[in-house]
């Protein structure tokens, strides 16, 4: 005869095997859920930091070709039009993409804005001054990423805005 546990001490009942699996699958959602969250909030976090980007790069073009103007006309709130030093003329002004489908932000010749980002306000200019060029021009506009999800957890845009002094222009 064989010596040992006794024939009912050995392996698991069905009440501990259960149970050990319920905690499995308990820890395993909460896992999953953290792991899904993380993954969420990096998605969130790369969309803000490419409107960021966008929006940031925009508005410099803008303040650089207006602060360096040799005239400005503001034609309405929406668009305006700037002779540069050098007797180039560019109009800046909201346009819709057909071809990608979103509102972006262009001159004459180059958009500002990438296919990525949509416009959700437009783009507004504020001229302040006398005479027919003005002294400071505020700018402002609000972009939200392309083909973004509609909940609240994944939406992001950004506002931009910044008043601009004119250095070179030339009241008339």
């Amino acid at each position: 005869m064989k010596k040992g546990l006794p024939a009912h001490w050995r392996g698991f009942t069905l009440i501990e095997l259960l149970v050990a699996s319920g905690v499995i699958a308990f820890v395993s959602v909460i896992i999953t859920q953290v792991l899904f969250s993380s993954i969420h909030l990096n998605t969130k976090t790369e969309v803000i930091k490419e409107l960021k980007q966008t929006g940031e790069m925009t508005l410099g073009v803008i303040s650089r070709l207006i602060q360096n103007a040799s005239a400005i006309t503001c034609n309405s709130s929406a668009d305006i039009t700037i002779t540069g030093s050098d007797g180039g003329i560019t109009t800046l002004k909201s346009i819709d993409d057909s071809e990608t489908g979103v509102t972006r932000i262009a001159s004459n010749s180059v958009y500002l804005t990438s296919s990525n980002v949509t416009l959700i306000d437009p783009l507004q200019f504020t001229c302040v001054g006398m005479g027919t060029t003005p002294n400071t021009i505020s700018v402002s506009f609000r972009i939200r990423q392309k083909n973004l999800a509609a909940t609240s957890y994944e939406s992001a845009n950004e506002t931009f805005q910044t008043t601009i002094s004119i250095r070179n222009a030339t009241n008339e």
